[in-house]
């Protein structure tokens, strides 16, 4: 006897084209006909989802009838009984292609005189742009960014023949549109970002900002799309500029003086990047980036946390930075040179993993957080001879370092050198700290390596 498998039995009840979407959750499922009432037993993406669907072949019993709608993937709904494909979901409003829905109700605006642009309408009429949330205050602080480039300008709609829309401003192209979503995007005369700038946009491409002076927090924070960005006038960036952006290739920040927070922080691709002016670094900047080769910020003085966490940056100079955070180029495995003549202070996992290290000179350092060079494995001499104060596991797992000088140093733990083989020159306070933690096996260690 045949067996039907599932999928036959799919098939056979509502079409091959269906079960092909069931099949490898593909978004086309929508475009099936009389999708609605299948869906509600079938829905999207998730199996137990499928299995109900299943059940529903032998019982249409289904105790919860909108269960189904949490299934749907982002950027669809049922509305009285038909598919809606919304681009932003944002409190309890969903807005899409010039409408938007709010507690069941949808509005739809009024196409000869408004233009949907994102999650804000452009009144045609009397010039004025206003969001679709009345009461989100970055919202509203943004309007600004827009009012002021519609000022005294003539406003011309444009319908282009890819299906973009294009809104000029006295014959140059101001925004260009795709299902309502802004993707190109000229801000001529703005000085001023502020926070949140497009904060829900993903699909923006292209940008241009060449009279912007200062950003605020984050902008396009959830944007995926832009591959390349030029600031030619910025001197401060706040918190979370594009942290979800993993495609920019390229960016221009020649004034750039402060950076905030998650700057670039899924970024993956980037492989050169130049602040010459940068002074001062958020934490988590570029922080999963595996790419970057060239990275050159010589006038930075202070580095926050998670400093290009897990890269394979091979070399690095920083003549005048004075504070590093925790994590500074955790887990990175390939950095070989290192230049940190002027460092006051550095935070826990300093280099944490690294294995490539051979020489390393910190002058000035006064102290040193937990977990210094964890695992390093090629460091040989060291000399700390300002250093007052280090952490817990200091060069826990070198295996490798003979010379240490650590004149002024008055504590050490019990991990101090830890799992060190062969280490041969002390100097006499490190030595007086080891006698009195008892390190016997240490100093029996020196002892026999100076011989």
């Amino acid at each position: 006897m045949k067996q039907i498998s599932v999928y036959d039995i799919i098939k056979k009840q509502n079409g091959e084209s269906f079960a092909n979407s069931i099949k490898t959750y593909d978004k086309k499922i929508f475009d099936i006909p009389n999708i609605v009432n299948i869906v509600k037993y079938a829905g999207t993406y998730f199996e137990y989802t499928i299995m109900n669907y299943l059940l529903s072949l032998i019982s249409k019993d289904i105790k919860e009838p909108k269960y189904y709608e949490k299934c749907f993937p982002y950027g669809y709904m049922i509305v009285d009984d038909k598919i809606i494909n919304y681009n932003y979901k944002i409190n309890d409003y969903y807005i899409g292609d010039g409408f938007y829905l709010h507690n069941g109700q949808i509005t739809e605006i009024n196409k000869q005189t408004e233009v949907m642009m994102d999650y804000y309408i452009l009144n045609l009429t009397n010039k004025t742009v206003t969001p679709v949330i009345k009461d989100e205050k970055s919202l509203k602080n943004n309007v600004n960014i827009f009012q002021n480039e519609l000022k005294d300008k003539a406003i011309q709609i444009i319908e282009n023949t890819n299906k973009t829309k294009s809104i000029l401003l006295d014959g140059k192209e101001f925004v260009n549109l795709n299902n309502s979503q802004i993707i190109r995007l000229n801000l001529e005369n703005t000085l001023y970002i502020y926070d949140s700038f497009l904060y829900y946009n993903k699909e923006l491409k292209e940008l241009n900002l060449p009279n912007v002076k200062e950003i605020g927090n984050f902008f396009l924070s959830n944007n995926k799309e832009l591959k390349k960005l030029n600031l030619p006038n910025v001197e401060k960036i706040g918190n979370s500029f594009l942290s979800a952006n993993k495609e920019l290739i390229e960016i221009n920040t020649p004034n750039v003086k402060e950076i905030g927070n998650f700057f670039l922080s899924d970024n993956k691709v980037l492989e050169t990047i130049n602040l010459p002016e940068v002074k001062k670094i958020g934490c988590c900047f570029l922080k999963y980036n595996k790419q970057l080769k060239d990275l050159n910020i010589p006038k930075v003085k202070e580095i926050g946390d998670f400093f290009l966490f897990n890269t394979k940056l091979e070399e690095l100079n920083l003549p005048n930075v004075i504070n590093i955070g925790d994590g500074f180029l955790w887990e990175n495995t390939e950095l070989k040179e290192l230049n940190l003549p002027n460092i006051k202070k550095i935070g826990d996992y300093f280099l944490n993993c690294n294995k490539e290290l051979k020489e390393l000179n910190l002058p000035t350092a006064t102290e040193i957080g937990d977990f210094f060079l964890f695992e390093n494995e090629e460091l040989k001499e060291l000399n700390l001879s300002n250093v007052k104060k280090i952490g817990i596991k200091f060069l826990f797992h070198n295996k490798e370092l003979e010379k240490l000088n650590l004149p002024k140093v008055k504590k050490i733990d019990d991990f101090f050198l830890s799992n060190n083989t062969e280490i041969q020159i002390i100097n006499k306070k490190i030595k007086k700290l080891l006698e009195k933690k008892e390190k016997t096996k240490i100093l029996e260690q020196i002892k026999n390596n100076s011989r």
